[in-house]
Protein backbone atom coordinates (compact mmCIF):
# COMPACT_ATOMS: atom_id res chain seq x y z
CA UNK A 1 0.00 0.00 0.00
CA UNK A 2 2.70 2.76 1.14
CA UNK A 3 4.48 1.62 -2.51
CA UNK A 4 1.37 2.53 -4.24
CA UNK A 5 1.26 6.68 -2.46
CA UNK A 6 4.99 6.49 -3.12
CA UNK A 7 4.58 5.59 -6.77
CA UNK A 8 1.68 8.35 -6.76
CA UNK A 9 3.92 10.99 -5.12
CA UNK A 10 6.92 10.45 -7.84
CA UNK A 11 4.16 11.12 -10.59
CA UNK A 12 3.11 14.31 -9.05
CA UNK A 13 7.05 15.68 -8.55
CA UNK A 14 7.21 14.97 -12.23
CA UNK A 15 3.68 16.67 -13.68
CA UNK A 16 5.02 19.80 -11.31
CA UNK A 17 8.24 20.62 -12.85
CA UNK A 18 6.56 19.98 -15.73
CA UNK A 19 4.22 22.20 -15.25
CA UNK A 20 6.98 25.05 -13.79
CA UNK A 21 8.88 24.18 -17.51
CA UNK A 22 5.60 24.70 -19.62
CA UNK A 23 4.98 28.14 -17.37
CA UNK A 24 8.43 29.52 -17.77
CA UNK A 25 8.71 28.89 -21.40
CA UNK A 26 5.22 30.57 -21.42
CA UNK A 27 6.33 33.51 -19.63
CA UNK A 28 9.82 33.51 -21.65
CA UNK A 29 7.84 33.50 -25.12
CA UNK A 30 4.83 35.89 -24.65
CA UNK A 31 7.66 38.11 -23.30
CA UNK A 32 8.97 38.28 -26.11
CA UNK A 33 5.74 38.18 -28.54
CA UNK A 34 4.57 41.30 -26.70
CA UNK A 35 8.02 43.36 -26.73
CA UNK A 36 7.57 44.67 -29.72
CA UNK A 37 4.58 46.45 -29.44
CA UNK A 38 5.02 47.82 -25.74
CA UNK A 39 5.16 51.10 -27.26
CA UNK A 40 0.91 50.82 -28.58
CA UNK A 41 0.18 50.62 -25.02
CA UNK A 42 -3.43 49.79 -25.80
CA UNK A 43 -1.84 46.64 -27.54
CA UNK A 44 0.40 46.01 -24.82
CA UNK A 45 -1.86 46.07 -22.49
CA UNK A 46 -4.36 43.63 -24.09
CA UNK A 47 -1.98 41.32 -25.13
CA UNK A 48 -0.44 41.10 -21.30
CA UNK A 49 -3.74 40.63 -19.93
CA UNK A 50 -4.74 38.03 -21.93
CA UNK A 51 -1.24 36.43 -21.56
CA UNK A 52 -1.83 36.38 -17.52
CA UNK A 53 -5.86 34.88 -18.08
CA UNK A 54 -4.74 32.57 -20.31
CA UNK A 55 -1.91 31.33 -17.33
CA UNK A 56 -4.33 31.42 -14.57
CA UNK A 57 -6.67 29.10 -16.59
CA UNK A 58 -3.58 26.96 -17.28
CA UNK A 59 -2.79 26.91 -13.90
CA UNK A 60 -6.65 26.18 -12.86
CA UNK A 61 -7.00 23.32 -14.72
CA UNK A 62 -3.05 21.99 -13.94
CA UNK A 63 -4.32 22.37 -10.10
CA UNK A 64 -7.59 20.54 -10.83
CA UNK A 65 -5.80 17.63 -12.04
CA UNK A 66 -3.51 17.35 -9.46
CA UNK A 67 -6.55 17.01 -6.88
CA UNK A 68 -8.86 14.46 -9.42
CA UNK A 69 -5.26 12.43 -9.29
CA UNK A 70 -4.58 12.85 -5.75
CA UNK A 71 -8.01 11.88 -4.77
CA UNK A 72 -7.94 8.85 -7.60
CA UNK A 73 -4.51 7.65 -5.77
CA UNK A 74 -6.51 8.06 -2.85
CA UNK A 75 -9.23 5.77 -3.49
CA UNK A 76 -7.70 3.63 -5.16
CA UNK A 77 -5.56 3.20 -1.64
CA UNK A 78 -8.50 2.53 0.61
CA UNK A 79 -9.85 0.17 -1.77
CA UNK A 80 -6.78 -1.92 -1.59
CA UNK A 81 -6.13 -1.43 1.92
CA UNK A 82 -10.06 -2.68 2.07
CA UNK A 83 -9.02 -5.55 0.39
CA UNK A 84 -5.89 -6.84 2.06
CA UNK A 85 -7.85 -5.93 5.21
CA UNK A 86 -10.87 -8.55 4.71
CA UNK A 87 -8.44 -11.33 3.03
CA UNK A 88 -6.29 -10.85 6.78
CA UNK A 89 -9.28 -10.64 8.98
CA UNK A 90 -11.00 -13.31 7.17
CA UNK A 91 -9.12 -15.64 6.13
CA UNK A 92 -9.38 -19.38 7.56
CA UNK A 93 -5.62 -19.36 8.08
CA UNK A 94 -3.34 -17.88 10.66
CA UNK A 95 -1.69 -14.69 8.94
CA UNK A 96 0.96 -13.23 11.14
CA UNK A 97 3.15 -9.75 10.49
CA UNK A 98 6.61 -10.41 12.00
CA UNK A 99 10.28 -8.92 12.52
CA UNK A 100 12.81 -10.84 11.35
CA UNK A 101 13.56 -11.40 15.32
CA UNK A 102 10.94 -13.03 16.58
CA UNK A 103 8.38 -9.34 17.25
CA UNK A 104 5.21 -10.56 16.22
CA UNK A 105 3.45 -6.82 14.98
CA UNK A 106 -0.11 -8.61 14.04
CA UNK A 107 -1.86 -11.33 13.97
CA UNK A 108 -5.52 -11.77 12.10
CA UNK A 109 -8.40 -13.54 14.05
CA UNK A 110 -7.33 -16.97 12.34
CA UNK A 111 -4.21 -17.10 13.81
CA UNK A 112 -5.47 -15.93 17.45
CA UNK A 113 -8.19 -18.68 17.06
CA UNK A 114 -5.24 -21.38 16.39
CA UNK A 115 -3.63 -20.18 19.56
CA UNK A 116 -6.09 -19.65 21.92
CA UNK A 117 -4.91 -16.29 23.06
CA UNK A 118 -5.78 -12.41 21.82
CA UNK A 119 -3.77 -10.63 19.54
CA UNK A 120 -2.24 -8.15 22.45
CA UNK A 121 -1.24 -11.15 24.30
CA UNK A 122 0.47 -13.01 20.66
CA UNK A 123 2.26 -9.63 20.06
CA UNK A 124 3.67 -9.49 23.80
CA UNK A 125 4.74 -13.14 23.60
CA UNK A 126 6.76 -12.78 20.67
CA UNK A 127 8.14 -16.22 18.78
CA UNK A 128 9.51 -17.69 21.45
CA UNK A 129 6.23 -18.17 23.27
CA UNK A 130 4.06 -19.33 20.72
CA UNK A 131 6.70 -21.86 19.08
CA UNK A 132 8.35 -24.85 20.29
CA UNK A 133 12.02 -23.90 19.88
CA UNK A 134 13.91 -27.32 18.92
CA UNK A 135 15.89 -28.03 15.97
CA UNK A 136 13.58 -27.92 13.37
CA UNK A 137 12.63 -24.53 14.10
CA UNK A 138 16.25 -23.86 13.91
CA UNK A 139 16.12 -25.20 10.80
CA UNK A 140 13.41 -23.54 9.67
CA UNK A 141 14.77 -19.66 10.63
CA UNK A 142 18.31 -19.91 8.92
CA UNK A 143 16.67 -21.18 5.95
CA UNK A 144 14.28 -18.54 5.53
CA UNK A 145 17.26 -16.14 6.37
CA UNK A 146 19.70 -17.73 3.50
CA UNK A 147 16.63 -17.78 0.77
CA UNK A 148 14.78 -15.46 2.22
CA UNK A 149 11.18 -18.12 1.62
CA UNK A 150 10.18 -21.17 4.17
CA UNK A 151 8.07 -23.81 3.71
CA UNK A 152 6.96 -26.77 6.16
CA UNK A 153 5.73 -28.06 9.31
CA UNK A 154 6.51 -27.07 12.92
CA UNK A 155 4.61 -26.71 16.29
CA UNK A 156 3.23 -23.67 17.74
CA UNK A 157 2.08 -23.68 21.72
CA UNK A 158 -1.59 -23.30 22.45
CA UNK A 159 -2.73 -21.31 25.21
CA UNK A 160 -3.53 -24.66 27.22
CA UNK A 161 0.25 -25.76 26.84
CA UNK A 162 -1.00 -28.01 23.87
CA UNK A 163 1.44 -28.53 21.14
CA UNK A 164 0.12 -27.49 17.66
CA UNK A 165 0.88 -29.67 14.63
CA UNK A 166 0.91 -26.73 11.59
CA UNK A 167 1.83 -26.15 8.24
CA UNK A 168 3.71 -23.25 7.94
CA UNK A 169 4.40 -20.46 4.86
CA UNK A 170 7.35 -17.80 5.61
CA UNK A 171 8.94 -15.23 3.64
CA UNK A 172 11.11 -11.89 4.19
CA UNK A 173 10.09 -8.55 2.64
CA UNK A 174 10.99 -5.33 2.00
CA UNK A 175 8.97 -1.91 3.68
CA UNK A 176 9.75 2.00 3.16
CA UNK A 177 10.72 3.24 6.29
CA UNK A 178 10.34 0.22 8.12
CA UNK A 179 13.14 -1.80 6.89
CA UNK A 180 12.48 -5.98 7.06
CA UNK A 181 9.12 -7.35 8.11
CA UNK A 182 8.26 -10.98 7.55
CA UNK A 183 4.91 -12.44 6.37
CA UNK A 184 4.06 -15.89 8.50
CA UNK A 185 0.98 -17.99 7.06
CA UNK A 186 -0.22 -21.05 9.10
CA UNK A 187 -2.66 -24.21 9.00
CA UNK A 188 -3.47 -26.04 12.00
CA UNK A 189 -3.06 -29.70 10.58
CA UNK A 190 -3.70 -31.48 13.97
CA UNK A 191 -6.85 -33.47 12.31
CA UNK A 192 -4.43 -34.33 9.08
CA UNK A 193 -2.21 -35.72 11.58
CA UNK A 194 -4.49 -37.36 14.34
CA UNK A 195 -6.10 -39.02 10.72
CA UNK A 196 -2.66 -40.33 9.69
CA UNK A 197 -1.89 -41.17 13.11
CA UNK A 198 -4.76 -43.17 13.05
CA UNK A 199 -4.31 -44.53 9.36
CA UNK A 200 -1.30 -45.97 10.53
CA UNK A 201 -2.89 -47.37 13.14
CA UNK A 202 -4.99 -49.34 11.79
CA UNK A 203 -2.20 -50.65 9.48
CA UNK A 204 -0.13 -51.40 12.62
CA UNK A 205 -3.26 -52.76 13.87
CA UNK A 206 -4.03 -55.70 10.58
CA UNK A 207 -0.54 -56.55 10.70
CA UNK A 208 -1.18 -57.64 14.36
CA UNK A 209 -4.51 -59.20 13.83
CA UNK A 210 -2.46 -60.94 10.62
CA UNK A 211 0.22 -61.93 13.06
CA UNK A 212 -2.29 -63.20 15.76
CA UNK A 213 -3.46 -65.42 13.16
CA UNK A 214 -0.61 -66.85 12.07
CA UNK A 215 0.51 -67.79 15.46
CA UNK A 216 -2.91 -69.47 15.76
CA UNK A 217 -2.61 -71.66 13.20
CA UNK A 218 0.99 -72.86 14.62
CA UNK A 219 -0.60 -72.75 18.30
CA UNK A 220 -0.02 -76.06 20.52
CA UNK A 221 -2.28 -76.34 23.58
CA UNK A 222 -4.76 -74.06 24.08
CA UNK A 223 -3.79 -72.83 27.51
CA UNK A 224 -0.39 -71.78 25.81
CA UNK A 225 -1.98 -70.22 22.92
CA UNK A 226 -4.36 -68.37 25.63
CA UNK A 227 -1.15 -66.74 27.32
CA UNK A 228 0.51 -65.78 24.29
CA UNK A 229 -2.49 -63.73 23.21
CA UNK A 230 -3.23 -62.21 26.47
CA UNK A 231 0.41 -60.83 25.81
CA UNK A 232 0.26 -59.73 22.42
CA UNK A 233 -3.04 -58.03 23.64
CA UNK A 234 -1.56 -55.83 26.70
CA UNK A 235 1.23 -54.84 24.12
CA UNK A 236 -0.82 -54.12 21.21
CA UNK A 237 -3.65 -51.90 23.28
CA UNK A 238 -1.52 -50.35 25.61
CA UNK A 239 -3.74 -51.63 28.07
CA UNK A 240 -3.31 -52.05 31.93
CA UNK A 241 -4.28 -56.09 31.89
CA UNK A 242 -6.19 -58.18 28.99
CA UNK A 243 -8.02 -61.04 30.21
CA UNK A 244 -9.81 -64.20 28.68
CA UNK A 245 -12.98 -65.52 30.53
CA UNK A 246 -15.20 -68.94 29.25
CA UNK A 247 -18.49 -69.61 30.47
CA UNK A 248 -18.67 -72.33 33.05
CA UNK A 249 -21.63 -75.10 32.45
CA UNK A 250 -23.16 -73.97 35.54
CA UNK A 251 -23.66 -70.11 34.58
CA UNK A 252 -20.25 -69.39 36.40
CA UNK A 253 -17.00 -67.79 34.84
CA UNK A 254 -13.32 -69.22 34.52
CA UNK A 255 -10.33 -67.21 34.00
CA UNK A 256 -8.19 -68.81 31.17
CA UNK A 257 -5.55 -66.12 30.76
CA UNK A 258 -4.26 -62.66 31.87
CA UNK A 259 -1.47 -60.46 31.39
CA UNK A 260 0.44 -59.24 33.41
CA UNK A 261 -0.32 -61.97 35.73
CA UNK A 262 -2.59 -61.57 38.40
CA UNK A 263 -3.24 -63.71 41.96
CA UNK A 264 -6.98 -63.28 41.81
CA UNK A 265 -8.51 -61.91 39.17
CA UNK A 266 -11.15 -59.19 39.89
CA UNK A 267 -13.94 -61.05 38.63
CA UNK A 268 -12.86 -64.32 38.97
CA UNK A 269 -14.59 -66.97 40.77
CA UNK A 270 -17.76 -64.93 41.06
CA UNK A 271 -21.03 -66.49 39.87
CA UNK A 272 -22.20 -65.06 36.67
CA UNK A 273 -25.00 -63.95 37.53
CA UNK A 274 -23.08 -61.85 40.03
CA UNK A 275 -21.19 -60.45 37.55
CA UNK A 276 -24.77 -59.60 35.85
CA UNK A 277 -25.38 -56.73 38.79
CA UNK A 278 -22.20 -55.27 37.83
CA UNK A 279 -23.13 -54.02 34.27
CA UNK A 280 -22.10 -56.90 32.40
CA UNK A 281 -25.53 -57.69 30.21
CA UNK A 282 -24.09 -55.39 28.05
CA UNK A 283 -21.08 -57.40 26.57
CA UNK A 284 -23.53 -60.53 25.67
CA UNK A 285 -24.48 -58.96 22.71
CA UNK A 286 -22.45 -60.61 19.77
CA UNK A 287 -20.13 -57.97 17.91
CA UNK A 288 -20.58 -55.32 20.63
CA UNK A 289 -18.51 -53.62 22.58
CA UNK A 290 -19.40 -52.31 25.85
CA UNK A 291 -17.67 -51.38 29.18
CA UNK A 292 -17.70 -53.92 32.51
CA UNK A 293 -16.99 -52.68 35.46
CA UNK A 294 -14.97 -54.89 37.68
CA UNK A 295 -14.86 -54.71 41.28
CA UNK A 296 -11.51 -53.19 41.43
CA UNK A 297 -9.51 -51.83 43.79
CA UNK A 298 -8.11 -49.10 41.82
CA UNK A 299 -10.41 -46.55 39.74
CA UNK A 300 -10.39 -48.54 36.38
CA UNK A 301 -13.02 -49.53 32.82
CA UNK A 302 -12.29 -53.21 30.71
CA UNK A 303 -13.72 -53.30 27.75
CA UNK A 304 -15.06 -56.77 26.61
CA UNK A 305 -16.30 -58.20 24.03
CA UNK A 306 -18.44 -61.73 23.21
CA UNK A 307 -16.39 -64.58 21.94
CA UNK A 308 -18.87 -66.34 20.20
CA UNK A 309 -19.50 -70.19 19.28
CA UNK A 310 -21.59 -72.54 17.15
CA UNK A 311 -23.61 -72.96 20.10
CA UNK A 312 -23.80 -69.91 22.34
CA UNK A 313 -20.92 -67.30 24.11
CA UNK A 314 -17.54 -68.97 24.93
CA UNK A 315 -17.00 -66.12 26.64
CA UNK A 316 -15.10 -63.00 26.75
CA UNK A 317 -11.77 -60.93 26.07
CA UNK A 318 -11.42 -57.79 28.39
CA UNK A 319 -8.84 -54.73 28.43
CA UNK A 320 -8.58 -52.90 31.00
CA UNK A 321 -8.12 -48.85 31.50
CA UNK A 322 -8.05 -46.23 33.16
CA UNK A 323 -11.28 -45.10 34.23
CA UNK A 324 -11.28 -42.03 32.20
CA UNK A 325 -9.99 -43.95 28.66
CA UNK A 326 -12.09 -44.41 25.46
CA UNK A 327 -11.80 -47.54 23.16
CA UNK A 328 -10.47 -46.36 20.02
CA UNK A 329 -11.91 -47.88 16.70
CA UNK A 330 -8.62 -49.74 15.65
CA UNK A 331 -8.93 -50.90 19.88
CA UNK A 332 -12.43 -52.25 18.87
CA UNK A 333 -11.37 -53.72 15.99
CA UNK A 334 -8.30 -55.80 17.30
CA UNK A 335 -10.55 -56.69 20.15
CA UNK A 336 -13.52 -58.02 18.03
CA UNK A 337 -10.81 -59.72 15.48
CA UNK A 338 -8.90 -61.46 18.66
CA UNK A 339 -12.46 -62.99 19.81
CA UNK A 340 -12.88 -64.63 16.53
CA UNK A 341 -9.66 -65.64 16.13
CA UNK A 342 -10.13 -67.02 19.65
CA UNK A 343 -13.50 -68.70 18.53
CA UNK A 344 -11.89 -70.34 15.46
CA UNK A 345 -8.77 -71.48 16.95
CA UNK A 346 -10.43 -73.08 19.77
CA UNK A 347 -12.85 -74.60 17.55
CA UNK A 348 -10.24 -76.08 15.91
CA UNK A 349 -8.01 -77.02 18.91
CA UNK A 350 -11.37 -78.69 20.23
CA UNK A 351 -11.81 -80.76 16.90
CA UNK A 352 -8.47 -82.05 16.49
CA UNK A 353 -8.53 -83.17 20.24
CA UNK A 354 -11.59 -84.97 19.22
CA UNK A 355 -9.67 -86.49 16.24
CA UNK A 356 -6.01 -87.14 18.16
CA UNK A 357 -8.42 -89.07 20.77
CA UNK A 358 -10.39 -91.18 18.21
CA UNK A 359 -7.30 -91.57 16.42
CA UNK A 360 -5.54 -92.85 19.71
CA UNK A 361 -8.81 -95.15 20.46
CA UNK A 362 -8.46 -96.73 16.68
CA UNK A 363 -4.38 -97.09 17.02
CA UNK A 364 -5.17 -98.98 20.59
CA UNK A 365 -7.87 -101.13 18.50
CA UNK A 366 -5.52 -101.63 15.83
CA UNK A 367 -2.38 -102.64 17.79
CA UNK A 368 -4.53 -105.31 19.47
CA UNK A 369 -6.00 -106.78 16.90
CA UNK A 370 -2.30 -107.51 15.69
CA UNK A 371 -1.27 -108.90 18.40
CA UNK A 372 -4.74 -111.09 18.89
CA UNK A 373 -3.88 -112.44 15.43
CA UNK A 374 0.34 -113.19 15.94
CA UNK A 375 -0.81 -115.00 19.45
CA UNK A 376 -3.30 -116.82 17.56
CA UNK A 377 -1.19 -117.44 15.08
CA UNK A 378 0.96 -118.72 17.48
CA UNK A 379 -1.59 -121.11 19.47
CA UNK A 380 -1.81 -122.40 15.56
CA UNK A 381 2.14 -122.86 15.16
CA UNK A 382 1.98 -124.85 18.46
CA UNK A 383 -1.09 -127.02 17.56
CA UNK A 384 1.17 -127.81 13.78
CA UNK A 385 3.97 -128.37 16.27
CA UNK A 386 2.10 -130.83 18.50
CA UNK A 387 0.72 -132.81 15.39
CA UNK A 388 3.89 -133.05 13.72
CA UNK A 389 5.82 -134.61 17.11
CA UNK A 390 2.72 -137.24 17.23
CA UNK A 391 2.95 -138.21 13.40
CA UNK A 392 5.54 -140.87 12.80
CA UNK A 393 5.26 -140.29 8.63
CA UNK A 394 8.23 -138.16 7.98
CA UNK A 395 6.86 -136.68 5.11
CA UNK A 396 3.91 -135.38 6.97
CA UNK A 397 6.43 -134.31 9.93
CA UNK A 398 7.89 -132.32 7.16
CA UNK A 399 4.89 -130.60 5.47
CA UNK A 400 3.48 -129.44 9.14
CA UNK A 401 7.10 -127.95 9.91
CA UNK A 402 6.80 -126.16 6.25
CA UNK A 403 3.12 -124.52 7.19
CA UNK A 404 4.46 -124.26 10.63
CA UNK A 405 6.83 -121.56 9.41
CA UNK A 406 4.48 -120.10 7.17
CA UNK A 407 2.00 -119.40 9.74
CA UNK A 408 5.20 -117.96 11.77
CA UNK A 409 6.33 -115.79 9.22
CA UNK A 410 2.39 -114.02 8.76
CA UNK A 411 2.96 -113.82 12.82
CA UNK A 412 6.27 -111.96 12.68
CA UNK A 413 4.62 -109.35 10.51
CA UNK A 414 1.73 -108.75 12.95
CA UNK A 415 4.30 -108.92 15.73
CA UNK A 416 6.38 -105.99 14.06
CA UNK A 417 3.30 -104.25 12.81
CA UNK A 418 2.04 -103.67 16.52
CA UNK A 419 5.30 -102.73 17.64
CA UNK A 420 5.73 -99.92 14.96
CA UNK A 421 4.41 -96.20 15.23
CA UNK A 422 2.06 -96.03 12.67
CA UNK A 423 0.98 -99.87 12.95
CA UNK A 424 0.47 -99.67 9.25
CA UNK A 425 3.52 -100.01 7.91
CA UNK A 426 6.71 -102.56 8.65
CA UNK A 427 10.47 -102.06 8.07
CA UNK A 428 12.13 -104.61 5.38
CA UNK A 429 15.15 -104.27 7.13
CA UNK A 430 14.70 -105.86 11.01
CA UNK A 431 11.43 -107.98 9.54
CA UNK A 432 13.67 -109.93 7.16
CA UNK A 433 16.92 -110.30 9.73
CA UNK A 434 14.57 -111.30 12.55
CA UNK A 435 12.70 -113.87 9.55
CA UNK A 436 16.16 -115.28 8.54
CA UNK A 437 16.99 -116.31 12.36
CA UNK A 438 13.63 -117.72 12.74
CA UNK A 439 14.08 -120.21 9.95
CA UNK A 440 17.70 -121.30 11.01
CA UNK A 441 16.50 -122.02 13.92
CA UNK A 442 13.41 -124.33 13.14
CA UNK A 443 14.76 -125.68 9.38
CA UNK A 444 16.00 -129.51 10.18
CA UNK A 445 15.83 -129.58 13.86
CA UNK A 446 18.31 -132.17 14.69
CA UNK A 447 20.78 -131.63 12.25
CA UNK A 448 24.04 -130.56 11.56
CA UNK A 449 24.13 -128.35 9.15
CA UNK A 450 26.23 -125.27 9.26
CA UNK A 451 24.39 -122.63 6.60
CA UNK A 452 25.57 -119.12 7.25
CA UNK A 453 23.66 -116.03 5.75
CA UNK A 454 24.60 -113.05 4.35
CA UNK A 455 22.34 -110.35 4.34
CA UNK A 456 21.82 -106.35 2.44
CA UNK A 457 18.84 -105.01 3.46
CA UNK A 458 17.67 -102.04 2.43
CA UNK A 459 15.12 -100.68 4.87
CA UNK A 460 11.78 -100.16 3.15
CA UNK A 461 8.33 -99.34 5.10
CA UNK A 462 6.03 -101.66 3.36
CA UNK A 463 2.36 -101.55 4.39
CA UNK A 464 0.24 -105.19 5.38
CA UNK A 465 -0.59 -106.08 1.39
CA UNK A 466 3.09 -105.79 0.14
CA UNK A 467 4.99 -107.20 3.74
CA UNK A 468 3.27 -110.76 3.97
CA UNK A 469 3.45 -112.21 0.58
CA UNK A 470 7.39 -110.54 0.15
CA UNK A 471 7.75 -112.24 3.68
CA UNK A 472 6.52 -115.52 2.66
CA UNK A 473 8.32 -115.61 -0.53
CA UNK A 474 11.80 -114.85 1.57
CA UNK A 475 10.51 -117.90 3.37
CA UNK A 476 10.01 -120.43 0.45
CA UNK A 477 13.09 -119.20 -1.12
CA UNK A 478 15.75 -119.37 1.93
CA UNK A 479 14.01 -122.73 3.28
CA UNK A 480 14.28 -124.45 -0.13
CA UNK A 481 18.11 -123.73 0.76
CA UNK A 482 17.82 -126.40 3.41
CA UNK A 483 15.53 -128.81 1.65
CA UNK A 484 17.09 -128.93 -1.73
CA UNK A 485 20.62 -127.09 -2.15
CA UNK A 486 22.16 -127.94 0.58
CA UNK A 487 20.65 -131.08 1.16
CA UNK A 488 23.76 -133.38 0.41
CA UNK A 489 25.89 -130.92 2.01
CA UNK A 490 27.08 -130.04 5.56
CA UNK A 491 28.18 -126.77 4.86
CA UNK A 492 26.40 -123.85 2.72
CA UNK A 493 26.54 -119.87 2.32
CA UNK A 494 23.14 -118.02 1.68
CA UNK A 495 23.11 -114.44 0.06
CA UNK A 496 19.98 -112.51 0.59
CA UNK A 497 19.96 -108.86 -0.77
CA UNK A 498 16.57 -105.97 -1.13
CA UNK A 499 17.10 -102.92 -2.40
CA UNK A 500 14.89 -100.42 -4.32
CA UNK A 501 15.93 -98.85 -7.75
CA UNK A 502 13.96 -96.75 -10.25
CA UNK A 503 10.67 -97.35 -8.20
CA UNK A 504 11.11 -100.92 -8.37
CA UNK A 505 11.73 -103.29 -5.36
CA UNK A 506 14.01 -106.12 -5.76
CA UNK A 507 14.98 -109.35 -3.74
CA UNK A 508 17.91 -112.15 -4.47
CA UNK A 509 18.28 -114.93 -2.95
CA UNK A 510 21.61 -116.94 -4.09
CA UNK A 511 22.83 -119.83 -2.61
CA UNK A 512 26.30 -121.72 -3.15
CA UNK A 513 24.19 -125.32 -3.45
CA UNK A 514 24.03 -128.06 -5.86
CA UNK A 515 22.00 -125.92 -8.24
CA UNK A 516 18.46 -126.63 -9.89
CA UNK A 517 17.81 -129.32 -11.87
CA UNK A 518 18.61 -129.81 -15.39
CA UNK A 519 15.63 -128.12 -17.45
CA UNK A 520 13.96 -127.16 -14.47
CA UNK A 521 10.69 -125.01 -15.75
CA UNK A 522 8.52 -123.52 -13.13
CA UNK A 523 5.95 -124.89 -15.10
CA UNK A 524 6.66 -128.32 -14.51
CA UNK A 525 6.92 -128.44 -10.90
CA UNK A 526 4.72 -129.59 -9.16
CA UNK A 527 6.29 -127.91 -5.55
CA UNK A 528 3.89 -126.37 -3.37
CA UNK A 529 6.24 -123.74 -2.64
CA UNK A 530 7.60 -123.00 -5.63
CA UNK A 531 3.99 -122.63 -6.75
CA UNK A 532 3.00 -120.29 -3.86
CA UNK A 533 6.73 -118.61 -4.41
CA UNK A 534 4.66 -118.00 -8.17
CA UNK A 535 1.51 -117.20 -6.82
CA UNK A 536 2.84 -114.46 -4.31
CA UNK A 537 5.43 -112.84 -7.13
CA UNK A 538 1.58 -112.75 -9.31
CA UNK A 539 -0.03 -110.78 -6.17
CA UNK A 540 2.77 -108.35 -5.81
CA UNK A 541 2.53 -107.38 -10.14
CA UNK A 542 6.36 -108.63 -10.23
CA UNK A 543 7.98 -111.02 -12.06
CA UNK A 544 10.23 -113.96 -11.07
CA UNK A 545 13.60 -115.17 -12.56
CA UNK A 546 15.87 -117.91 -11.73
CA UNK A 547 18.87 -119.25 -12.70
CA UNK A 548 22.39 -121.29 -11.95
CA UNK A 549 25.48 -119.92 -11.80
CA UNK A 550 28.34 -120.89 -10.74
CA UNK A 551 28.64 -122.26 -7.60
CA UNK A 552 24.93 -122.69 -6.97
CA UNK A 553 21.49 -121.16 -8.07
CA UNK A 554 20.20 -117.28 -8.07
CA UNK A 555 16.33 -116.44 -7.73
CA UNK A 556 15.03 -112.98 -8.23
CA UNK A 557 11.89 -111.36 -7.61
CA UNK A 558 11.23 -107.54 -9.11
CA UNK A 559 8.21 -105.63 -8.25
CA UNK A 560 6.80 -102.35 -8.40
CA UNK A 561 7.36 -100.37 -5.69
CA UNK A 562 4.10 -99.18 -3.38
CA UNK A 563 3.20 -95.83 -3.91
Amino acid sequence: MKKVALLLSKRSVLLLLVYIIVATSWIFITDQLVQPVADNSDTAYLLISLKDWIFVVVSGLVLVYFASQKREAQQDLASTERKYQKLFQHSSDGIMLTNPNGAILKVNPAGCRILGRKEEEINELGREGITKNNEKMQEALRRREETGHFSGELTFIHKTGKPIPVELTSSVFHTEGEGLQTSVIFRDITDRKEHERLLQEQIRMRAAIMEVGAKALEAGKLTSFYEMLTQEMTTLLDARRTQLFRFTEDSGVQLLANSPPLEKSPAYGHEFADLQTINTPQIIQPDQLQPLTQRTSDSSVSYGVIIPGDSGPLGFAAAQYADNYELNTNDELFLKAVAHIISITTARKQAEQQLQQSLDEKKTLLSEIHHRIKNNLAVISGLLEVQALETEDEQVRFTLHDSQQRIQTIATIHEKLYQSSTLAEVGTKQFIEDLISSIHDTQNPGTQQDISYEMDIEDISLDMDQAIPLGLIVNELVSNTYKHAFEEQKQGHVTIRLETKDNTIRLQVTDNGKGLPENFTLQQSNSLGMNLIQTLTHQLEGKLEYQNTENGCEFTVTAPLPH
